[in-house]
């Protein structure tokens, strides 16, 4: 399968037969009690990881998946495929828990969504707050590396398999690990907002909010910034900000930020 290509090109990234397995076996004895069997709504497509493996998942453990087929995804179509197939799970990404969030009843109203369950994956409880770490994992479920590229793996990847995400991951006392990029889509006034490194020639790199307003908003930088300032410390305030119809996302709905930080690259002047 194929990276999703938000930092940079598309890598082929090997995931083995191993690596499906583990997944799956790790999974059953998670779920081989409950019953009945889940009905899964899958909304993430295939040629993604998350949806691929949601799909293999289900079917391993006798669910039924359903597929909302091809075209464009409709949140309306969603919530009818719910109440037709009194689906338990659903699988979907960021762009859609916030759609749903910002549109509330408008969305739900209408239709008998009370098959739907709660399942909750993991919880990392245990896990020492108020520390700042490179985030890493290592199990038999993570791939193989990418293929036919070895400087690629080899950067994100030592000898004993621990995979290097590049994210330096933070909890704070609230168990919050992105309280920056959290706090710039707050206001009511914002329907979308990615807060990315900028470079600077100063600090290196400085905060950077692309915001999307809502029609008709007339809510301005000045005001942003000194919303985001009274939540967050010092150094994480937003320094530059720039509103743009919307944010660039690929297939899945992953923000691409690598095209916002080619934004952000550019002469103050031209944004």
């Amino acid at each position: 399968m194929y990276s999703s290509g938000t930092t940079g090109l598309f890598k082929g990234v090997e995931l083995t037969h191993r690596n499906w397995i583990s997944v799956l076996a790790g999974l059953y004895a998670i779920h081989e009690a409950a019953t009945p069997p889940a009905v899964a709504l899958c909304t993430v497509p295939y040629f993604h990881v998350y949806g691929f493996g949601h799909c293999m998942r289900v079917i391993a453990l006798g669910g039924t998946a359903v597929t909302m087929g091809t075209g464009r995804f409709d949140l309306k179509r969603m919530m009818r495929g719910i109440e037709q197939y009194r689906v338990t799970q659903v699988a979907w990404s960021p762009p859609i828990a916030v759609a749903i969030v910002r549109d509330g009843s408008s969305v739900t109203d209408g239709y008998d969504l009370r098959s739907l369950e709660v399942v909750q994956r993991w919880c990392a409880a245990e896990e020492e707050c108020n520390i700042q770490v490179e985030e890493t994992v290592a199990q038999r479920a993570t791939g193989a590396g990418y293929l036919g590229d070895k400087e690629a793996t080899s950067a994100v990847m030592d000898s004993e398999g621990w995979l290097k995400t590049g994210d330096l991951c933070y909890i704070d006392n609230e168990g919050c690990p992105s309280r920056t990029g959290a706090s710039a889509a707050i206001p009511s006034d914002i329907v979308d907002a990615v807060v990315i490194p900028c470079p600077d020639e100063d600090a290196g790199q400085v905060p950077m909010a692309f915001v999307v307003k809502s029609v008709g908003s007339d809510i301005n930088e000045s005001q942003i910034k000194a919303f985001i300032a009274e939540q967050v410390a010092p150094y994480k305030r937003i320094r530059r900000l720039m509103f743009i119809d919307t944010i660039p996302k690929n297939t899945p709905g992953k923000v691409l930020r690598k095209e916002l930080i080619k934004l952000a690259s550019q002469p103050m002047s031209k944004l």
